[in-house]
C-alpha cells in the first residue's frame, strides 16, 4: 500500500496530482481580492519576521511596497515587494509546492491560511520573483503559462525563466539588498480580469490612489485591526497607468484617510458620526436625553470575558473554546443601510468594501468573507451591522478562510446576535430613517433652495425694511431657525430679548433675559407690543425651546424629554394647526394681540389642568403680521398680507 503516496509516484500521475490540487485550490478562492490578500499576506509576514528578529540596521525602514498597474492596453499588473527576510535558493526553489511554507508549523502564516504562494501563481497570466535572503544570495524566475496547463489537459507545462521580468517603472521600487519582490499579472480567467472595476477611478491619480488603499486596507493585511507591535512599517503604493505614475507614502495604525494613516477601517473611523456605547452610558441620568436621535450609529467593543458572559446561549464547550482564542468583539450598528453605502463611498470602491454581516480577524489581520448573521427576532438589522471579532492562533479552512472549527463557528453565529441585540437598545440615539440620506446630493439640495427662494417671506421682510436678509429662503430645520431669530435679534426687528447661551446645556436649547415690563416694550403705537404684562416671562436667564415645528415639542413632552413647567419661551417656524395634542393654543397676534405677554408674541401654550404655560413665538405668523403692516403703509397688498390672511383664517377655523 502506497499510504498518502509517501512512496515513490511516477511522474505522470505527480503532475495529475499536481493539477487537480492547484484546480482545487484555484476554485475555493473566489473573491477579487484573494490575489491581493495572498500576495500582500507573505510580504507583510516577511517583514514581521524581520522586524522580530532585529535585522533592521540603524536607518533601515521597514517597508511594504505595492504596485498598481492599471492599463489601457496590455495585461494589469499587481506589484508587491518588501524589505524583509528574503528566502533562501532552497525556499524560493519550493515556494510554489502547495502547502510550503517556510519555517511555520503545519503550514501557519500570519493568517494560518497553509497555501503557501502556490494560488497566486497558478492563478496568474505572467508571474515574476526576485528575492535577496540574509546571506546575499540572489535568486529569480518567471513563470508563464501556470493557468492554462491546469485548466486545460492538452495545453503544454508552465515555462520557467531565470530572470524576472519587471516593467522599468518598477526596477526602482525592488529592494536592492535583501527583501522580496512579486510581479503578478492577471490572467482573463480569474477574478478580477483586470483592475478597471474595483475602486472608483477618474478622479485623478492622488485620489484614485487612495482608494486603493482602501481597498487593500479592506481586504489585506495593511488592514491590521490592532497594533501588532510592528507598526512602525513604511507603506509606499504607486499608480501606474502606463503613461502616468504616481506615489504616495502611508503609515500603518488607526484609519484616517486624510492623514494617509491605514488601518482596517471600521465604519465608526470612516464616518465618525457614530457614539461608542460605553460613553453613552457613563452620560448621568439626567443628562442621558442630550443623545436622543443623534448619531448615524452607535458602536462597542467588549474583551472576551465581558462578551462569553453576555452571551448566555453559549454552551459550555463553546465557551472554553473562545476562551483559548477570541481577544475581543467589536461591534457597530447603524440606523440605515445608508450609512453602510456612505462608508463605502467615502471608502472609493466600485462595490462595498466593508460589508454587513461578521469579520474575523485571526493574529490581528482580517480573513475572507464577511459571515452572515443569523437573526431571528431583529429581521432587518442584519445590514445595518459590521462586526469583528478578533482571535489568537485560531485555525482557518483553506482557502474559504473561515473557522474550520465548528464549535467556534456556532460561537461566532450566537456572539453576532448578542451584539446586535444589545446594540439596538440604544436605537433611540440613532437618526431616525425618514431623516435625509448621509450622502449629500448637492444638486437636488441646490434646486431645493432655488425652488424655495421664489417664495421667501424672510426675504420680502427684510427687503421691506431694506435690511441686508439673513437668507434666502424660509427656514426648514431648527438650526434656521435660530440663525433667524438672532438674525432679527441683531437687526432690530425684536425687542426684549437678549441671549445669554445657545447650546450650553443637555436638555434645553438656550437662556435669554426677557424684558416684557419696561417702555420699550410696552407701547400700544407698536403694533407688536406687550399688552398683557402680567401674562409673559420676565427677568434674567429664562429657558428658551427651539423647534422647527412646535408640534415635535409635544411629542418631547409625551417622551418625557422635555417638562413643560421648566420652559419659558419657545420660538418656532410653524405651528401647523391650533389644535394640539397636548393641552390648547390660544392665538396672540393680529386681533387677538390684547392677550400678549411678550413682544412679537404670536400664540400661547396653556397645558391641561392649567399647570404650566408659555409664549410662542411662531415666526412665519410673525413675519407675515410684520410685512403685511410694512406693505400696508407702503399702500400695497402683497405676500405678507395674502399669507397672513390665510393663516387667521385657519386659527378662527381651529378655534371654532
Amino acid at each position: 500500500m502506497n499510504l498518502f503516496g509517501l512512496e515513490s509516484v511516477n511522474e505522470h500521475d505527480r503532475k495529475e496530482i499536481a493539477r487537480r490540487s492547484l484546480n482545487n485550490l484555484l476554485t475555493s478562492y473566489a473573491d477579487e481580492a484573494d490575489i491581493f490578500n495572498e500576495v500582500i499576506q507573505n510580504a507583510y509576514d516577511s517583514i514581521s519576521q524581520a522586524v522580530r528578529e532585529g535585522l533592521y540596521t540603524e536607518g533601515e525602514e521597514p517597508t511594504l511596497t505595492i504596485g498598481i498597474g492599471r492599463r489601457n492596453q496590455g495585461h494589469h499588473y499587481l506589484f508587491v515587494a518588501d524589505n524583509g527576510l528574503g528566502m533562501t535558493p532552497s525556499v524560493a526553489r519550493n515556494l510554489t509546492v502547495p502547502g510550503f511554507s517556510f519555517n511555520k508549523k503545519k503550514g501557519k502564516t500570519l493568517g494560518y491560511k497553509g497555501v503557501g504562494a502556490s494560488y497566486f501563481f497558478a492563478a496568474s497570466q505572467r508571474i515574476s520573483l526576485r528575492t535577496v535572503d540574509r546571506d546575499g544570495s540572489l535568486t529569480e524566475y518567471t513563470v508563464r503559462g501556470s493557468y492554462e496547463w491546469i485548466k486545460n489537459d492538452g495545453e503544454p507545462e508552465p515555462t520557467i525563466d531565470l530572470s524576472a521580468e519587471l516593467p522599468e517603472s518598477l526596477k526602482t521600487l525592488t529592494p536592492a539588498d535583501r527583501g522580496t519582490s512579486i510581479y503578478f499579472q492577471f490572467h482573463d480567467g480569474i477574478k478580477p480580469k483586470n483592475l478597471n472595476g474595483l475602486v472608483v477611478i477618474g478622479e485623478g491619480l492622488s485620489t484614485e490612489l487612495k482608494n486603493w488603499v482602501c481597498f487593500l486596507a479592506s481586504k489585506t493585511a495593511i488592514g491590521a485591526v490592532e497594533d501588532l507591535g510592528d507598526r512602525s512599517i513604511k507603506l509606499l503604493v504607486s499608480l501606474d497607468l502606463g503613461d502616468e505614475q504616481h506615489q504616495q507614502s502611508w503609515k500603518l495604525g488607526k484609519f484616517e484617510r486624510e492623514s494617509n494613516v491605514i488601518g482596517y477601517p471600521f465604519p465608526h473611523t470612516v464616518l465618525r458620526t457614530a457614539k461608542s456605547v460605553s460613553e453613552i452610558d457613563l452620560t448621568p441620568a439626567e443628562q442621558r436625553v442630550r443623545h436622543s436621535r443623534k448619531y448615524t450609529g452607535v458602536f462597542n467593543r467588549w474583551t472576551a470575558q465581558q462578551i462569553i458572559e453576555l452571551t448566555v446561549s453559549l454552551e459550555s464547550e463553546e465557551r472554553d473554546r473562545l476562551a483559548q482564542h477570541l481577544l475581543w468583539v467589536d461591534g457597530y450598528l447603524c440606523y440605515s443601510t445608508d450609512v453602510m453605502r456612505e462608508i463605502n463611498t467615502r471608502l472609493g470602491g466600485r462595490q462595498y468594501l466593508l460589508r454587513h454581516g461578521i469579520r474575523i480577524a485571526v493574529d490581528g489581520i482580517p480573513q475572507g468573507r464577511n459571515v452572515e448573521l443569523s437573526l431571528t427576532s431583529s429581521q432587518g438589522l442584519d445590514r445595518q451591522s459590521h462586526i469583528v471579532l478578533s482571535f489568537k492562533g485560531l485555525e482557518l479552512d483553506t482557502g474559504r478562510k473561515i473557522s474550520a472549527d465548528e464549535v467556534i463557528a456556532s460561537a461566532v453565529s450566537k456572539i453576532g446576535q448578542r451584539v446586535v441585540g444589545i446594540l439596538k437598545e440604544y436605537r433611540w440615539a440613532m437618526k431616525k430613517k425618514d431623516r435625509p440620506d448621509v450622502a449629500s446630493d448637492l444638486a437636488t439640495w441646490r434646486s431645493s433652495i432655488d425652488s424655495r427662494s421664489q417664495t421667501s417671506l424672510v426675504r420680502e421682510l427684510y427687503k421691506a425694511r431694506n435690511l441686508a436678509p439673513v437668507f434666502r429662503v424660509d427656514p426648514d430645520n431648527e438650526s434656521e431657525v435660530i440663525g433667524l431669530f438672532v438674525s432679527m435679534l441683531g437687526n432690530g426687528l425684536l425687542k426684549g430679548y437678549r441671549l445669554n447661551a445657545l447650546s450650553g446645556y443637555a436638555r434645553y436649547d438656550a437662556l435669554c433675559d426677557i424684558d416684557s415690563q419696561s417702555s420699550e416694550v410696552v407701547d400700544l403705537d407698536d403694533n407688536f407690543s406687550v399688552r398683557d404684562k402680567e401674562s409673559g416671562p420676565h427677568g434674567p436667564s429664562k429657558v428658551l425651546e427651539f423647534k422647527y415645528s412646535f408640534d415635535s415639542l409635544i411629542t418631547d413632552f409625551e417622551e418625557k424629554t422635555k417638562v413643560p413647567s421648566e420652559i419659558d419661551l419657545v420660538v418656532c417656524w410653524t405651528l401647523p394647526e391650533v389644535n394640539v395634542r397636548r393641552g390648547q393654543i390660544e392665538p396672540t397676534y393680529s386681533q387677538w394681540r390684547d392677550r400678549r405677554g411678550v413682544y412679537a408674541g404670536t400664540y400661547r401654550w396653556i397645558d391641561d389642568n392649567e399647570s404650566s404655560s408659555f409664549p410662542v413665538l411662531c415666526l412665519r405668523t410673525m413675519i407675515a403680521d410684520m410685512l403685511a403692516k410694512a406693505e400696508s403703509l407702503a399702500g400695497s397688498v402683497g405676500m405678507g398680507s395674502a399669507i397672513l390672511n390665510q393663516i387667521i383664517s385657519a386659527d378662527k377655523d381651529s378655534l371654532v
